[in-house]
């Protein structure tokens, strides 16, 4: 009974020991995780932007006309769809041009005009909010990362639901607790032995 009541002041020392830092641990993975996000939604942005800038240019050279580099724009764009994760595009009459929900595509969107004024001075802009998930109907808030195509005013769109990133931080929050817990056990079990077996070998 003493062993047992010895092993469990160390344990609860350790892991009590053991809390800020892992709290320090998980905010930083967190960081990380949406710092990651961040990366990759810039990355699908600009190769967007660069996709849309190809007919763009056809357009300036004379060789599409305006209507038909804006169709071959949307048709482009729209099909960088990846299940719940989707290019969306508004024109510069703030219309949704490019969007996975029909019921959007056509219709005005009053965030249009903040975000070409915060594209004036900025090349990529990143912002939360909450939207309709795809699939699974329900509002969810969702990090989006926008940038604008020059000389069209056109902004360009892409992001990420923060339920999938909230996802993989509870799966990596649920290993570390376990990993501590069982790191907790093992110091506790070693000081267990060298206080038990120590006044043993002193009387030897």
């Amino acid at each position: 009974m003493k062993s047992l009541n010895q092993f469990l002041l160390i344990f609860s020392l350790v892991i009590i020991s053991s809390i800020p830092i892992s709290a320090l641990n998980l905010y930083e993975v967190n960081q990380n995780l949406i710092a990651s996000r961040k990366r990759e939604l810039e990355s699908v942005i600009r190769f967007a932007r660069s996709q849309a800038l190809v007919h763009v240019h056809n357009h300036e050279k004379g060789l599409l006309t305006r209507e038909e580099a804006e169709n071959r724009i949307v048709e482009s764009l729209a099909a960088m769809n990846y299940g719940t994760r989707y290019v969306w595009v508004n024109d510069n009459n703030a219309i949704a041009r490019v969007h996975i929900r029909p019921e959007i595509s056509g219709k005005f969107q009053t965030s249009y005009i903040g975000q070409i004024h915060q594209l004036q001075n900025e090349d990529i802009i990143f912002f939360t909010r909450a939207n309709v998930k795809p699939v699974e109907d329900k509002r969810v808030t969702k990090l989006n990362g926008v940038t604008k195509l020059p000389d069209w005013d056109w902004v360009i769109g892409y992001g990420a639901y923060m339920d999938d990133i909230e996802n993989e931080f509870l799966d990596i929050a649920a290993k570390t607790i376990m990993l501590n817990v069982l790191i907790a056990m093992l110091i506790s079990l070693t000081a267990l032995c060298l206080f038990k077996f120590r006044p043993q070998a002193e009387s030897s």
